[in-house]
């Protein structure tokens, strides 16, 4: 695939790619269909077209749909990439913190509470535990009414989870969570964003750490089978 030969590098930046014929050959195609796939590059932000056909342009002038692309493109994933996302998220869920904090109700802190109180709950299992990390995330972005805040992250995770490997669910040891969910509760009952921020970055940093082992334990797993055949 021509996006997959961008991003492994067989092309450099500012390099002319290879003309319609010559793609429509290579790839057994119509012409239109490699426009359409040039059309594709662009919106991407992979590749800018012209008159004197498609030229590749630098990766960090791409957008967040690349992101699975690159978690994809090698057998192996860019763990620092994810590692990157992850940061990226918890950033997110601390700015939609803040700002839920400030807009909303009595009600919408309480109902995000009791979600997060469930962190620290030890008879979760894996995927119990994975449900109620994903649904606090998705009230925090909910109840920081930024619609901006809530399409980034929407995109981040659509991405960053494959459903090929949704057994992928790591489970924290809930004592972890008990100091930190005790003092984000009091935080947000208190509207204190500066406690608050503290304490969510200490639960997104135990949920970075998770997920990352996990998907290590995944990809030792795998090269050990690959070994043994």
């Amino acid at each position: 695939m021509l996006r997959d030969d961008i991003l492994t590098g067989r092309y450099r930046v500012g390099e002319r790619l290879p003309s319609e014929r010559d793609l429509a050959a290579r790839f057994h195609a119509s012409r239109g269909a490699v426009r359409e796939a040039f059309r594709g590059l662009e919106q991407l932000g992979l590749a800018t077209v012209g008159h004197g056909g498609a030229r590749v342009s630098a990766l960090e002038d791409a957008n967040l749909d690349i992101i699975g692309p690159l978690l994809a493109v090698r057998e192996v994933p860019d763990l620092d990439l994810i590692g990157q996302m992850l940061e990226v998220i918890g950033g997110l869920y601390r700015i939609a913190l803040q700002q839920m904090i400030a807009r909303a109700t009595n009600e919408e802190l309480d109902s995000v509470r009791a979600v997060i109180g469930q962190l620290a709950d030890l008879s979760l299992t894996a995927e119990q535990q994975m449900a109620v990390r994903v649904r606090m995330g998705e009230l925090l972005m909910e109840k920081s009414h930024n619609l901006l805040l809530r399409l980034i992250n929407n995109s981040l995770r659509t991405q960053l989870v494959d459903p090929n490997q949704s057994g992928v669910l790591p489970k924290a040891d809930a004592s972890e969570f008990l100091k930190p969910v005790a003092q984000l509760d009091e935080a947000i009952k208190a509207r204190n964003t500066e406690g608050a921020d503290q304490t969510i970055g200490e639960i997104a940093a135990i949920d970075r750490r998770l997920i990352l082992a996990a998907i290590t334990q995944q990809l030792n797993q795998g090269k050990s089978a690959g070994a043994e055949s």
